[in-house]
């Protein structure tokens, strides 16, 4: 498919060692994922009242695969258990993803009074992000903020 306008992509010195004095920090599937501490997102709302959204129940044949996630999410100190006032309920998209450019926004954690608005409720429990999660509004702007300020 042809565009009747690509832009054209510079590189600037010193580019490509900049990138590459980064290969050291890349995360392998067994490492457990790294944060930064150069930025935190905040999550605003129009009322400080909190925000309550009942669970629907999911397939039951989901059930491992849902206790798998948190299983990791929890492991990776993404999520942590929760008894905040707030909830959502999940989704499920039963098909293959390819998560490791979603795993960026979960380098970025959240502030401690906004942790708590990100709380989800599952059969086994209830559970609240500790960092930024994938699917958020302002997620790929403040990611982005961060590689801005960081650079």
């Amino acid at each position: 498919m042809a565009y009747a306008y690509q832009p054209r992509l510079t590189n600037y010195p010193g580019d490509t060692q900049r990138l590459q004095s980064f290969n050291s920090h890349r995360q392998n599937n067994d490492e457990k994922l790294t944060y930064t501490i150069a930025a935190k997102a905040e999550i605003r709302t129009t009322t400080d009242d909190a925000i309550y959204t009942r669970s629907y129940p999911y397939p039951i044949s989901m059930k491992y695969e849902v206790e798998k996630q948190i299983r990791e999410l929890l492991d990776n100190g993404i999520i942590r258990p929760s008894r905040s006032p707030y909830n959502s309920s999940i989704l499920i998209v039963p098909k293959k993803l390819d998560a490791s450019n979603e795993n960026k926004y979960r380098m970025i954690p959240l502030r401690e009074k906004d942790i708590e608005k990100t709380a989800f409720s599952v059969n086994n429990g209830k559970y609240e992000f500790v960092r930024l999660p994938f699917g958020h509004k302002n997620a790929p702007a403040v990611f982005q903020r961060a590689l801005d300020d960081m650079l």
